[in-house]
């Protein structure tokens, strides 16, 4: 049936009424064709997942008689009236309901809990691919595909982290100054900064990298006229990478004691 704001039929069209609420239609999972009992429409319709599947109907946990292998469990439920196939919409909205549970559960285990008109928005959105065939059927053609929501709501779930959790800036907070010492006397040069993650630090002398210079402060010790010169150091942090204003260094003799 064609659901309408002047033929409604409900519980499909409280989704009209509840901010969140997620209405679902069915389709076949063998046929991919809209299932021949399921409500459909481009605007009532959120989502559209399997809900029957050809002559074998949906495995459920509906317990029915025995089967042969003693299962209690299986793709039909006995009735009154016998044995029947499950398949409905009824089938089709817990496929739903149990894919954004996984990703609900995903979430909250980053701390991140999203609301269900979120939720809603993200089917609508990257969540869910879309189908022109569906296009009548479903909003956008929607129809569930479980890898499809899971990388969509990681993104949604890093972005929702990033928020609550802003880096630090990385920066370089205080530069390295000149010096000037006597040949034999020790003098060290340094930097800070702030923000990165385990920042790996480089000096230079004279643009020439120095390969065992690689921490924060740069320690001479009895330091020479052959290290006098320009220095400055890089940092660099993921991606990212700071250069220090470069500095003097000057070393003279020493003429009397």
């Amino acid at each position: 049936k064609l659901l309408t704001s002047t033929s409604p039929t409900y519980p499909a069209m409280h989704s009209t009424q509840f901010a969140g609420l997620i209405t679902v239609g069915s389709v076949d999972a063998t046929s991919n064709a809209l299932s021949s009992f399921s409500n459909y429409s481009s605007t009532y319709v959120d989502i559209l997942a399997p809900g029957s599947d050809g002559s074998m109907g949906i495995l459920s946990t509906v317990p029915v008689a025995l089967t042969s292998n003693g299962s209690g469990f299986a793709s039909k439920a006995t009735t009154s009236t016998g044995t029947i196939l499950i398949q409905g919409t009824s089938m089709a909205t817990p496929v739903v309901t149990g894919a954004l549970a996984s990703v609900i559960s995903m979430a909250k285990a980053r701390g991140v809990n999203f609301t269900n008109a979120q939720l809603e928005t993200f089917l609508s959105d990257g969540g869910t691919p879309k189908n022109a065939g569906y296009s009548n059927f479903s909003f956008r053609g929607n129809y569930l595909n479980l890898p499809i929501l899971t990388n969509y709501i990681k993104t949604k779930i890093d972005e929702a982290v990033l928020i609550m959790n802003p880096p630090s800036v990385f920066a370089i907070t205080i530069q390295p100054t000149n010096k000037q010492a006597v040949v034999n006397e020790s003098l060290s040069v340094s930097v800070n900064n702030s923000g990165g993650t385990t920042p790996v630090y480089q000096w230079y002398q004279n643009d020439l990298k120095l390969p065992t210079a690689t921490s924060r402060v740069l320690i001479f010790n009895q330091i020479q006229e052959s290290q006098a010169g320009s220095y400055y150091v890089t940092i660099t942090s993921g991606t990212t990478k700071l250069t220090s204003q470069k500095v003097e260094v000057k070393v003279a003799q020493k003429y009397c004691n």
